[in-house]
């Protein structure tokens, strides 16, 4: 905040008309910038709820290791036989974007909407069967 206020300072200091004190008008600036800290924190805190009993009766995730496991090792199959569909599904699943992964694999967009779509069809295929052809 200190360094906010400074900054304010300087910025505004060319432009200042000084009707009374400098000193004055600095010390409120970095009153103004603490104060505006604090209500911002006060908003924070009372939007964050700990402990709350509502919390506590919320099931976490629920988490069917065997299916991860399946799917692992249909994707270490599918990266096996085909690596760039599998490449193509691990960076969709990790939540790149289009562009990144084309850019990534260095390919063309229809290229990767054919690969992921490929891909998609080995991993149903090995989740039903255990075999990607």
């Amino acid at each position: 905040m200190v360094q906010e206020a400074l900054v304010t300072i300087c910025r505004e200091y060319k432009s200042l008309d000084v009707t009374s004190s400098f000193s004055a008008w600095a010390y409120k600036v970095l009153d103004n910038r603490l104060l505006n800290h604090a209500e911002i924190e006060r908003r924070r805190r009372s939007r964050i709820v700990e402990n709350s009993p509502e919390l506590k009766s919320v099931p976490g995730p629920s988490v069917d290791f065997e299916l991860r496991r399946r799917l692992l090792d249909c994707l270490r199959k599918i990266c096996t036989a085909k690596r760039r569909y599998g490449r193509a599904l691990n960076l969709h699943a990790q939540g790149y974007g289009t562009d990144e992964i084309c850019r990534r694999i260095e390919i063309g967009e229809n290229t990767f909407y054919s690969l992921l779509h490929r891909g998609r069809a080995m991993l149903q295929r090995c989740l039903e069967t255990g075999k990607i052809r």
